[in-house]
């Protein structure tokens, strides 16, 4: 097989094209390669940075939550502290109350102590007159004697 020498540089510049192109769509075929296997590892990335601010926002909604339940049993405190101070108050004025009544009480016993210690005094002077009386009446019939 004679191959037309005019030929041959248009053969060779046939196969050099061909084989370019083959080993450029290669490449091209490398860079798509290349691009996926990026975007995958970016996909990666992205499921992984979704993964940890899932992870954060439950335990942000957990706070949340936490701090919700405060909020809501805060006014059953606050009514259970207000029903204690209305509690207290009562007991403090019912004891004021009895200390008033004690003090009533003691200062009529005070009154009625006095009372009869004057009694007491008076009728020590009563029996001391009655004495002289007898002293006296019993040093007469000796003196009439």
């Amino acid at each position: 097989m004679a191959v037309n020498m005019n030929l041959l540089p248009s053969i060779f510049s046939f196969f050099f094209f061909v084989f370019f192109f083959f080993f450029l769509s290669l490449a091209s075929q490398d860079e798509q390669s290349n691009n996926h296997n990026l975007l995958i590892l970016e996909l990666r990335d992205a499921k992984l940075k979704i993964s940890r601010l899932e992870s954060v926002l439950e335990e942000r909604i957990q706070d949340l939550n936490a701090k919700t339940l405060s909020l809501k049993e805060h006014p059953k405190s606050l009514e259970d502290m207000a029903n204690k101070s209305t509690y207290l108050q009562s007991a403090l004025s019912d004891l004021k109350d009895h200390s008033f009544l004690a003090d009533e009480k003691l200062n009529a016993q005070e009154e009625e102590v006095h009372g009869l210690w004057a009694v007491s005094r008076k009728s020590s002077f009563d029996l001391y007159v009655l004495e002289l009386k007898v002293q006296d009446a019993e040093d007469r019939p000796e003196a009439v004697t």
